[in-house]
C-alpha cells in the first residue's frame, strides 16, 4: 500500500462555524478558511462561534506519524515543498515539530533506576548529593554490617566507589571481606580510647533450615551495657564478646590516604564515643549520616554528641525519622540537596523488589532450562517411536511373509495328502502290497547280513 493511500485516511473534515444567535440559513453555514493569512487577512465574520471539532482524525494522522519513520521522512519535504510562500509561518511550525519527533525518537534512554539497600533510603539521598554515577569516591562506614543487607554502601560499591568498612561482628567481618575483597573491612569496634571492650551480640533469628550463607540481621548488637540489660528485661539474652577497640583518628591514619565523600555512624547508641574519637582538624569527610534515635525507638539521641559535629563545621541538613544528615558549612550546596528525604524523583527500586525481580527472572530462566530439555527428551522420545514403528513395519512384513509360505506349505501338505490318499485307494495299489512287504523283508534282512 502506497504512501498516498496511508495519507487519505486522515484528511480532516471541513472547519465549520456556527452562530451564536438562533439558527438561519444564512447564520450556520460551512466556511472555508481565507484564502490569506496574516496582516490584512480578511476577518472571520463575526457573526459566528466554532463547533466543537472532531479531533480524532487529528489524532490517528499524528499517532500514524509518529508510528511511521518512513511516512514522516517521505511527506517531510515533500510537504514543505508545497507550502505556499505566504504560509512561512505554518512552514516553519512544520519544521519544528517533524524537528521534535526526530529528538524524540534519537533521545537516548536514561541510566537504569537506582537500586536502594539501605534500611531508610540513605543511599538514595547521600547519591542524589553525591553522584557516584558521575566519579569515584571514598566511604567511611561505622557499624558497616551485612555487605548487601540494609547497606548505606552497596549501591556505591556497585559503581566503583571504595571505602573502609568498620564491623566488629564475625560473620558480618567475613562476608564483607568475601563481598569487598577491594575495600579496607576491619574487625574492630570504635570508641573514644583505643583498647578492648564488650560487644553484646544480638541473638539470631532461629530458622527450621538454617543457611550458613545468608545474611543476618544482628543490627541491635551494641558496646552499650544497659542497652543489654534493656533487652534482657524485654526477653532478649545478648551475649557478649570481647573486640578490639579503635579511635576514628587511628583508622583514619592508618586506611584513608585521601579526601573521604561520607561518613556514616550507626552503632546503637556508641555515637557519642565514636565521634569523640575522632581528629576533627585532619579528618572532614564531606557529608556525615548518623542514626539518630534511642535503638529500637523513634526517640532521638542526637542531643549528646550533636554538639561535636557543630563544634567540626558541620551544619544539620535533613532528620529522616531515623538518621540525621549533616554537611560542612562552606557547602551550602550540598545542605540543600540533602535536605530533602528520598522521593519518587530520585528514580530508585527498593532491593527487595529488585532482588524479587531477580529471582523471578532466575527462575524463568530455570524453567526455560527445563522446557528445553523436556522438548529435547519429547524429540528423543519421538524419535524413537518412529524407529519403533519402523521396525514393527518391517516385523510385521516378515510375519505377513511367514504367514503366507505356511499357507501356502498347508496347502502342498493338504494337496499330497489328498493324492495320496487317492493313490492308496486304487487296486494297483492293493494288488501290490504283497510285493511290497517283500521288498521291505528283503531290505532287513540284506541289512541285517551287513552287520
Amino acid at each position: 500500500m502506497g504512501t498516498a493511500r496511508h495519507w487519505s485516511r486522515f484528511v480532516l473534515p471541513p472547519i465549520r462555524f456556527e452562530s451564536a444567535a438562533p439558527a438561519s440559513p444564512i447564520q450556520s453555514r460551512s466556511i472555508r478558511s481565507p484564502a490569506k493569512v496574516g496582516p490584512g487577512a480578511e476577518p472571520y465574520p463575526p457573526d459566528v462561534c466554532w463547533v466543537k471539532p472532531d479531533l480524532r482524525p487529528g489524532a490517528d494522522a499524528m499517532r500514524h506519524l509518529y508510528d511511521r519513520a518512513d511516512v514522516v521522512r517521505e511527506l517531510g519535504p515533500r510537504a514543505r515543498a508545497s507550502v505556499p510562500g505566504t504560509h512561512d509561518a505554518t512552514a516553519a511550525a512544520v519544521r519544528r515539530a517533524g524537528c521534535r519527533l526526530d529528538r524524540c525518537r534519537s533521545r537516548q534512554m536514561s541510566r537504569d533506576p537506582f537500586v536502594s539497600y539501605a534500611q531508610n533510603r540513605e543511599d538514595v539521598v547521600l547519591a542524589r548529593a553525591l553522584r557516584p554515577d558521575d566519579r569515584r569516591g571514598f566511604w567511611v562506614d561505622v557499624g558497616a554490617g551485612d555487605p548487601v543487607l540494609d547497606s548505606v554502601t552497596a549501591a556505591f560499591a556497585e559503581r566503583g566507589w571504595r571505602g573502609v568498612n568498620v564491623e566488629p561482628l564475625p560473620r558480618e567481618h567475613e562476608r564483607l571481606c568475601a563481598a569487598r575483597p577491594a575495600d579496607t573491612n576491619l574487625r574492630v569496634a570504635l570508641g573514644a580510647r583505643p583498647g578492648l571492650g564488650k560487644l553484646f551480640v544480638e541473638p539470631t533469628e532461629k530458622r527450621d533450615r538454617p543457611d550458613p550463607d545468608a545474611p543476618i540481621d544482628r543490627g541491635a548488637s551494641t558496646m552499650v551495657p544497659e542497652l543489654a540489660e534493656r533487652y534482657r528485661a524485654d526477653g532478649q539474652e545478648f551475649s557478649p564478646i570481647e573486640v578490639p577497640v579503635w579511635t576514628l583518628a587511628q583508622v583514619v591514619a592508618a586506611h584513608v590516604r585521601g579526601p573521604v565523600d561520607f561518613l556514616k555512624v550507626d552503632v546503637e547508641g556508641f555515637e557519642h564515643e565514636v565521634l569523640a574519637g575522632a581528629d576533627w582538624s585532619s579528618f572532614r569527610p564531606r557529608v556525615v549520616v548518623m542514626e539518630a534515635t534511642v535503638p529500637k525507638s523513634d526517640k532521638p539521641s542526637h542531643a549528646a554528641w550533636e554538639p561535636i559535629l557543630f563544634e567540626a563545621g558541620y551544619r544539620f541538613a535533613m532528620f529522616d525519622g531515623l538518621n540525621r544528615f549533616y554537611a560542612h558549612a562552606d557547602e551550602p550546596a550540598l545542605l540543600q540537596t540533602l535536605a530533602i528525604p528520598a522521593n519518587v524523583f530520585d528514580d530508585f527500586v527498593p532491593y527487595a523488589w529488585a532482588h524479587q525481580v531477580d529471582r523471578a527472572q532466575q527462575r524463568a530462566r530455570r524453567l526455560e532450562d527445563a522446557l528445553t530439555h523436556a522438548q529435547q527428551q519429547l524429540e528423543q522420545l519421538c524419535e524413537d517411536v518412529t524407529r519403533a514403528r519402523a521396525v514393527a513395519h518391517d516385523e510385521h512384513d516378515r510375519a505377513a511373509i511367514a504367514a503366507e509360505s505356511t499357507t501356502r506349505a498347508l496347502a502342498e501338505t493338504d494337496r499330497v495328502r489328498t493324492e495320496l490318499h487317492a493313490l492308496t485307494a486304487t487296486r494297483t495299489f492293493r494288488y501290490t502290497a504283497s510285493l511290497r512287504n517283500l521288498y521291505a523283508t528283503v531290505r532287513r534282512v540284506f541289512s541285517n547280513l551287513a552287520e
